[in-house]
Order: C-alpha cells, then structure tokens, then sequence
C-alpha cells in the first residue's frame, strides 16, 4: 500500500493482541489519511469487512462533503449496492413450465 513516498505492508494481526471483533484505524499524514478496517476471521470475511469499510468511508465523505447533514440523509449504500441487494431478495427468474407438476396416475 502507498502511503506519500512510502510502501508499507501489513502483516498478520494476532487475534489475542487485538481483543476487538471490528477495528478502525485511520493514519494521517502529510500526504493523506488511510483508513483501514480489520474484522476477526472467524465472524467477518474479506467480503463482509469490504462492505463495512465502503459504508464508512461513503458516510465519512458524505459528512465531509456536508457538515448540515443528518444520519437521515445520508446513504448508507450506493446504487449498485442496493440493485445489487434488490436483485438478491428478488432471486432468479424461473419459468412457470420448469415448475409444472405432473400427476400420472391422477
């Protein structure tokens, strides 16, 4: 990761140094701020601690961007996370003729 003139790497995090399920780290510098998100392995995977970290930064720059602005309107997800998540909740199409039951001794 860059960090101004720097690379740096993150290595392992030891689950018993760090006794929290989710931790925020934000680094600030000359050069910018990082933020980073860590979630225990066994409750969030790579996947799930993505979504949390976009959440907060969206809301980050959403207050950022508008100091005035209430919890109430912000969005927490963007648009293609939400029809992302409504094309989920609607599943698949299947047509009426996959699912026809025949009786043969009806």
């Amino acid at each position: 990761m860059k960090f101004g003139d720097l690379d740096f790497v993150l290595g392992r995090v030891d689950p018993g140094e760090v006794p929290y399920d989710i931790t925020l780290d934000v680094i600030e510098g000359n050069a910018g701020s990082v933020v980073a998100l860590h979630g225990q392995e066994y409750l969030y995977g790579p996947k799930e601690t993505r979504l949390l970290l976009d959440i907060y930064v969206r809301l980050l720059e959403s207050f950022a961007n508008n100091s005035g602005a209430n919890t109430e309107d912000v969005q927490f997800f963007s648009r293609p996370q939400l029809e992302s998540a409504l094309q989920a909740g609607r599943g698949q199409y299947k047509s009426a003729a996959l699912w026809t039951l025949q009786c043969w001794q009806c």
